[in-house]
């Protein structure tokens, strides 16, 4: 069987073993529609790619903790919504504490 043919739960199971295979499938199955997501998030696509592979470590970190009840890619998905939202918290306690402000997208006149 191919690992692409692999259901949810022998996806889950296989990647819990740390096999690569499993792994690669799992991360192959949703990276496309979870960079959309992140693009939503980022300002550009090196922003989303970094927020991508941020969530994919928290998905394999916490998949122990997915219970077969719910969707994988729901289960996903949130993880990586989280980890945006995350991320845009953090920065913009970081631009607050520090005086960082955003600049215009234009010159400003003199």
């Amino acid at each position: 069987m191919r690992a692409n043919d692999l259901s949810d739960q022998q996806l889950v199971e296989g990647c819990l073993r740390n096999e690569p295979r499993c792994e690669e499938a799992l991360y192959a199955r949703f990276s496309g529609r979870m960079y959309a997501i992140c693009l939503r998030y980022a300002r550009h696509h090196l922003e989303a790619q970094d927020l991508l592979q941020d969530g994919f470590i928290k998905v394999f970190e916490k998949l122990s903790s997915f219970r077969l009840e719910g969707s994988l890619e729901g289960w996903v998905r949130r993880i990586m919504v989280h980890t945006a939202i995350n991320q845009y918290r953090k920065k913009a306690f970081q631009n607050e504490r520090f005086g960082y402000e955003e600049l215009p997208e234009s010159p400003v006149a003199p």
